[in-house]
C-alpha cells in the first residue's frame, strides 16, 4: 500500500484552522453585536426615563465624567413622585455655550458688586495674590469681619440672609456651593468663598446656617451628613471653622447637585442658596417638581423651600439655574467678571 504523503494532513490541518477561526470571529461578532445594541437600548430608553433609577450623567464645565449616579436622598419618609408629567416648556440644558440673554426678567437680580479696579484676574496673577485678601477681609480664619449685625433687610421683609445681592427670610439657612475643579478657574472660588463668609457674618445671632459642597457627590461641613448635621448659630468661632473646612475642600469632577439638594431639604430650612459655575445635568430640576411641592385638595401646588441660585462667573448652567430659581419661589442672580462687574 503506497503512503498517503503529507499533503491530505496538511490540508485537514489547515481546514480545521480555518474553522476555528471562523467560529472564534462569529462569537467576538455576536458578543460585541449584543453590547451595542444594549448600550444602545440604555441611551434611548435612559433619556425617555424608561429606567428609573439610570441616569446619564454629562458635564459642561470642564470637569472629568462621573460614574455615581446623584438623586435626591429625602429619607424614608419622602413623599412619593407625582405620576404627572414635568411642566412643558422647560429649556433644555444644552452643551453649547451660549449668550447670557438681556436680564430684564423680575426674578434676576442685577445687585452686582463690583471688583477692584475692574480687573479681570487668573488663579496665579498678581491682582489675586496682592489684592484677595484686602478684599475679602484675610482667608486664615481668624478674626474676619465684624460681629454679626443681622442682613441689610429690605423694606416689607422679616428677618433673613444675603448672598450675593440676593435677599431670604427666614431664620435656617443651606448653603449649596459648587466644589468642582472648574470652579479653581479665575477667581471663582476666592469669590465665593469671600462672600459665603460674608453672608454668614450678616446673619443675625440666632439665626441659623448649614453648607453642603458638590462635584460628583455631597460634602456636607465638617463631614457630617444627616442626621448627625446640624444647623450652626452665626457665632465668630463657627464662622471661622466653617472658613477653614472651605479653604481645605479638595476639588472633585462634575457638576450634580441633587444629592446636595436633596440633603438640604431634609433639614427643612426656611431657604435654599445653590451656587455653581456650571451646567447642570443631573435630574435636580425634575425632582425639585416632584419633591418641593405640596398640593392642595384642589391640586395646586405650593413650593415647599425657596431656592435661590447664584450662577458664579460662567455662562454655562444659566436656563438650569434660572429654571431652579423659577420655579422654586427663588430669584437667579448671574455674577459675570467683565468691566469692573464680577
Amino acid at each position: 500500500m503506497m503512503d498517503a504523503g503529507p499533503e491530505p494532513i496538511l490540508r485537514s490541518m489547515l481546514s480545521r484552522k480555518r474553522f476555528q477561526a471562523l467560529y472564534a470571529y462569529i462569537i467576538s461578532l455576536s458578543v460585541h453585536l449584543t453590547l451595542i445594541i444594549s448600550l444602545s437600548l440604555i441611551v434611548i430608553l435612559g433619556n425617555g426615563n424608561g429606567f428609573p433609577g439610570l441616569s446619564l450623567l454629562i458635564t459642561d464645565s470642564g470637569d472629568s465624567l462621573g460614574e455615581e449616579l446623584t438623586e435626591f436622598d429625602l429619607g424614608s419618609d419622602a413623599p412619593t413622585k407625582s405620576d404627572e408629567p414635568p411642566p412643558s416648556g422647560v429649556p433644555a440644558t444644552a452643551s453649547t455655550p451660549i449668550e447670557i440673554p438681556n436680564l430684564s426678567a423680575d426674578k434676576v437680580s442685577t445687585n452686582l458688586i463690583a471688583v477692584a479696579n475692574g480687573d479681570i484676574a487668573s488663579s496665579t496673577s498678581l491682582f489675586e495674590q496682592s489684592n484677595l485678601a484686602a478684599m475679602s477681609g484675610g482667608f486664615d480664619g481668624v478674626g474676619e469681619g465684624e460681629a454679626s449685625k443681622g442682613a441689610p433687610r429690605p423694606a416689607g421683609k422679616g428677618p433673613g440672609a444675603s448672598f450675593f445681592g440676593t435677599y431670604a427670610e427666614g431664620q435656617r439657612f443651606v448653603f449649596v456651593i459648587d466644589s468642582s475643579k472648574s470652579m479653581l478657574e479665575g477667581i471663582r472660588w476666592p469669590t465665593l468663598r469671600r462672600e459665603l463668609i460674608r453672608a454668614l457674618q450678616s446673619l443675625s445671632p440666632d439665626q441659623e446656617f448649614l453648607v453642603v459642597s458638590f462635584d460628583s457627590e455631597p460634602h456636607p461641613m465638617f463631614g457630617k451628613f444627616p442626621p448627625e448635621a446640624k444647623f450652626l448659630h452665626p457665632t465668630k468661632d463657627n464662622v471661622d471653622k466653617v472658613n477653614r473646612w472651605v479653604g481645605s475642600i479638595i476639588h472633585g469632577g462634575n457638576t450634580l447637585p441633587a444629592s446636595s439638594i436633596g440633603m438640604a431639604m431634609r433639614l427643612k430650612p426656611d431657604a435654599i442658596f445653590l451656587l455653581s459655575d456650571g451646567e447642570i445635568r443631573d435630574s435636580t430640576i425634575n425632582d425639585l417638581r416632584s419633591y418641593n411641592r405640596q398640593f392642595d385638595e384642589a391640586g395646586d401646588a405650593k413650593v415647599l423651600i425657596p431656592i435661590h441660585t447664584v450662577l458664579l462667573h460662567s455662562n454655562m448652567g444659566f436656563y438650569a439655574l434660572k429654571t431652579i430659581a423659577d420655579e422654586n419661589d427663588g430669584v437667579f442672580t448671574p455674577v459675570s467678571v467683565a468691566n469692573g462687574i464680577r
